[in-house]
C-alpha cells in the first residue's frame, strides 16, 4: 500500500506545475518546515556540511536555495526507497 502511495506522489511531482511550484520556494526568504527539506537533502546523500550552518544542525537556507533546482527534483524523483531484499535462510 505504501509503495502505491509513493508512486502516486512521484507521478504528481513529475507535472510541470508542481515542479514550478517547488522551484518557486527558492524565491522566499523564510521557509516553513525546514526540517522536511533538510531530510530530503539527507536522503539524497547531501553532506551535512553542504546544507547546514558550520558546526550546527540548522539548515542554511542561503546555501540550500541555490541547490534547490531542477537537478534536485530529478534526484528526488529518481530516489528509490526500496533497499536490498534480505533473504533469511532457516536451517
Amino acid at each position: 500500500m505504501e509503495v502505491l502511495k509513493l508512486e502516486y506522489i512521484k507521478k504528481q511531482l513529475r507535472g510541470i506545475e508542481m515542479m514550478n511550484s517547488l522551484i518557486s520556494i527558492t524565491k522566499r526568504r523564510v521557509i516553513k518546515y525546514e526540517a522536511v527539506i533538510q531530510c530530503a537533502f539527507y536522503l539524497l546523500n547531501y553532506h551535512k556540511n553542504d546544507i547546514n550552518y558550520k558546526g550546527t544542525n540548522v539548515l542554511d537556507w542561503r546555501k540550500v536555495r541555490s541547490m534547490f533546482n531542477n537537478l534536485f527534483i530529478i534526484k528526488l524523483l529518481s530516489y528509490s526507497h526500496r533497499g536490498n531484499e534480505i533473504v533469511i535462510v532457516i536451517y
